[in-house]
């Protein structure tokens, strides 16, 4: 909605857009590699991917480790008050969490609470947009009397390589299969090239292979959340990707680097692999191009409050979003 010619991001995309051009307060995600978190940082909302379980969910997505249901809306509060009505248990979900999390409402103070973070993982492609915002961001957290600390995670491109990709060819691409048999004709061609690539993968590969990669990670990062309350970094990497862009460009760069063109431009689907870290999505700023950026303040397993305390406060220095005119998209 801030420039139409680029993406929404998603697969999420129609509720932040929807979000962004005023159609509606409040709206839901499904988030398994960003899609809460991706289009909420592209269209300039707030989003939340909770612990995997927090929020029930149907059959089959509810036994998707990756998985987390959660609220997009266009400010905390309002994500903070959807978030405590519709976390708690289903007798209907299995992976249903018994135990409820009473989120914040209201700001608190901040000072001396204890921020790590990292621009680019150590390994990651940020636009120079994205990386500005983000340190502007940080520079927010400081004049609230907040600690930040850059941290190395000691992670790299062959850690998280391929994981998504592995792990959605065992969810989604088994579906492109069976349905490629009977209906190829009425396939886009990015559902039957992930038929084709699902084919080369074993379902054995795809599962243990993500979840080996994870606990490597947690390796690291689950240190540094001990010492510290939360971890932030960019939402998406880029702002957006074009309105045309084809998820299987075999050219696809950032910075002049060619990266994946389906998920090299976010950062997120890390913490789909981590998936009992609560991740918040706020705005940092918006691009050259117009279109918003934004962080991802993480917190420790299961400590949702926490993070909601850190978004909170910084969203009451910068004055909301979408509070005034100047600060919504201009269409039509």
């Amino acid at each position: 909605p801030w420039n139409t010619d680029w993406g929404p991001g998603g697969s999420s995309g129609g509720s932040g857009a929807a979000l962004a051009a005023g159609l509606t307060t409040i709206a839901t995600g499904t988030d398994i590699g960003g899609s809460i978190r991706i289009p909420s940082a592209a269209c300039g909302v707030v989003g939340f991917k909770p612990p995997h379980g927090r929020n029930p969910d149907g059959a089959p997505a509810n036994f998707d480790r990756f998985n987390h249901c959660g609220p997009m809306t266009r400010s905390l509060a309002d994500a903070a008050l959807m978030q405590n009505i519709t976390s708690g248990p289903h007798p209907l979900d299995h992976d249903s969490i018994r135990a409820r999390v009473k989120l914040p409402l209201t700001p608190a103070a901040i000072k001396g609470m204890k921020i790590a973070y990292s621009v680019d993982f150590g390994y990651v492609e940020v636009d120079r947009d994205v990386r500005q915002n983000m340190m502007l961001a940080l520079d927010v957290f400081r004049r609230l009397g907040a600690r930040v600390e850059e941290v190395d995670l000691g992670w790299s491109e062959s850690v998280d390589h391929d994981c998504l990709h592995w792990y959605n060819c065992m969810n989604f691409g088994r579906q492109t299969i069976w349905y490629q048999r009977d209906y190829a004709d009425l396939m886009t061609d990015y559902a039957l090239k992930f038929a084709e690539a699902a084919k080369r993968n074993t379902a054995m590969d795809d599962v243990h292979r993500p979840w080996q990669r994870a606990h490597m990670m947690y390796q690291t990062l689950g240190p540094v959340l001990a010492k510290h309350d939360v971890f932030i970094c960019p939402t998406n990497n880029a702002p957006s990707v074009r309105a045309d862009h084809d998820p299987w460009d075999p050219d696809y760069r950032i910075n002049g680097k060619k990266v994946d063109p389906e998920f090299g431009w976010v950062m997120t689907h890390q913490f789909n692999m981590l998936h009992n870290c609560p991740v918040l999505a706020v705005p940092s700023g918006h691009a050259a191009s117009g279109v918003p950026t934004g962080i991802q303040i993480v917190g420790r397993t299961w400590d949702d409050a926490r993070v909601f305390k850190a978004g909170l406060a910084y969203e009451k220095a910068l004055g909301g979003w979408f509070t005034a005119k100047g600060k919504r998209p201009q269409l039509g």
